[in-house]
């Protein structure tokens, strides 16, 4: 009999399994507009989800150092209020299962995400909050790939921003994508680049899985 071969699911955390779109959002918005820079909420939604070192300097901001710090301690000020996003029961139920390899890579801060995954339970193999650190996620996504042996078909990563999806595709792996009102990006703008798989929310998981 034939040997199933090990799955690795890979979870964003920010509009996938916690609802933090508006506290980043208000929190960039507002160092902005404190630092004199004159841009909307939606000039920034367009770019929301990409690590700090990368949206600010986006904006033409060169020493975006100090800013990227401030607005991390806006978004730490308000973590007690953070929401988890709809059927995080379901994601949990498949995290903390035997039957995958599971991990977190997200570009938010430890401090921030490990308060969240003891409240709720979810034990990941492997946690990676890059926060500060100038690393992309693609990178991690090989890292563990070749770290646990595993096919690229086998290996799936689920988030919610259209900028996931190129992720997906550089690392190599399957992209599913999260399509809702706490989504970074909005459907159309995900299933513009076209990912394997787009569902409604978490508890369609265990369809696939």
């Amino acid at each position: 009999m034939r040997q199933e071969q090990t799955k690795l699911l890979i979870f964003d955390f920010d509009g996938t399994l916690a609802a933090t779109k508006q506290l980043y959002l208000f929190a960039i918005y507002r160092t902005l507009k404190q630092h004199g820079y004159d841009f909307t909420k939606k000039q920034i939604s367009r770019l929301l989800g990409m690590p700090l070192w990368l949206l600010l300097p986006a904006f033409g901001i060169k020493n975006y150092s100090k800013l990227a710090k401030e607005i991390n301690a806006k978004v730490l000020k308000k973590a007690h209020k953070l929401r988890a996003c709809p059927d995080i029961s379901e994601a949990k139920k498949i995290i903390n299962s035997h039957n995958f390899r599971t991990a977190l890579v997200t570009n938010s801060l430890k401090e921030f995400v490990l308060p969240f995954l003891s409240e709720h339970k979810l034990m990941f193999d492997f946690i990676f909050a890059l926060g500060k650190k100038k690393v992309n996620k693609e990178k991690i996504i090989r890292f563990l790939l070749r770290k646990l042996r595993i096919k690229r078909e086998n290996c799936y990563y689920i988030a919610d921003r259209a900028y996931d999806v190129e992720i997906a595709k550089k690392a190599g792996c399957v992209g599913i994508s999260i399509a809702n009102r706490f989504s970074w990006s909005t459907r159309r703008e995900i299933v513009a680049q076209r990912p394997e798989k787009v569902i409604r929310n978490l508890n369609e998981l265990k369809k696939l899985f």
